[in-house]
């Protein structure tokens, strides 16, 4: 199902078109993956994102979480700019208002990888 618009974020909780998340997801044009997981807790890095990927995304937007804690690993910032991939990493606040943007410009060439609780 497309991803229509993110309605709200606040702390442990996203709704999209309507429906409460309360788990991290990875968001993209075409879908929701809930009950997204990371091998190393605040640590993202380049195994975390395989399912999103897979689209090849020119754009991934990263909800680091309300404070910002879970930052990108080393090196993955390179690997992702070696597939063309813009990463832009913000707090999950401002990443739902970046996604939505996107999505009411039409862009479908996007991924997002959202933390949100701290």
């Amino acid at each position: 199902m497309a991803v229509v618009h993110l309605d709200s974020y606040h702390f442990g909780r996203l709704v999209v078109d309507g429906r409460q998340i309360d788990s991290d997801v990875l968001v993209t044009p075409t879908g929701i993956e809930e009950h997204w997981r990371r091998r190393e807790g605040h640590l993202l890095q380049i195994q975390d994102l395989g399912a999103v990927l897979a689209d090849h995304p020119k754009r991934l937007i990263v909800g680091a979480g309300s404070a910002s804690r879970m930052r990108p690993g080393p090196g993955l910032e390179e690997e992702l700019v070696g597939r063309d991939v813009v990463t832009e990493v913000l707090p999950t606040a401002a990443a739902v208002d970046r996604i939505n943007e996107l999505i009411e410009s039409g862009a479908s060439d996007w991924a997002a990888a959202l933390h949100l609780t701290c």
